[in-house]
């Protein structure tokens, strides 16, 4: 059995392989990962099947409930992601002569709620791939 030090050192280097596929993503390919991730995650028969997956793992909630919260979320995240600049230069002041660039801090670690082990994890997702950044979840017990 792996110790706990080489399972996440093992994660940790496959998100890191990952991230370095999309390092050069231009703003136009992250959005359209952030519209992929958020379709995938926000068509009705993937959601259906994590929601009752969910409900059956977690014995909370109720299946309808989860697929409404689910869409609401996912929906709202990726708006809220589609407006900013999060590649390359995303801010100039030429008054000042200051350009603020963005890249990415790494691989995020996300903890994944039991009360809520779908939503939670696919609009984290978003937010945190359009920033260019690999993340790593971890699950409650009970949800995985």
């Amino acid at each position: 059995m792996q110790s706990d030090e080489s399972v996440i050192a093992e994660l940790v280097a496959k998100a890191r392989t990952a991230q370095a596929q999309v390092a050069d993503y231009t703003q136009e390919q992250v959005d359209d990962l952030c519209r992929s991730v958020a379709w995938q995650t926000y068509c009705d028969e993937n959601i259906k099947v994590c929601a009752e997956a969910a409900v059956a793992e977690t014995g909370m909630g109720n299946v309808g409930h989860k697929i409404i919260k689910h869409k609401v979320k996912i929906l709202g995240s990726l708006v809220e992601s589609l407006k900013g600049k999060t590649v390359g230069l995303v801010e100039e002041d030429a008054v000042l002569g200051i350009r603020k660039y963005a890249k990415p801090i790494g691989v995020v670690g996300a903890l994944t709620p039991v009360t809520n082990p779908t939503a939670t994890p696919a609009s984290n997702a978003i937010a945190i791939l359009k920033g260019r950044n690999a993340v790593i979840f971890a699950p409650h017990p009970k949800a995985k």
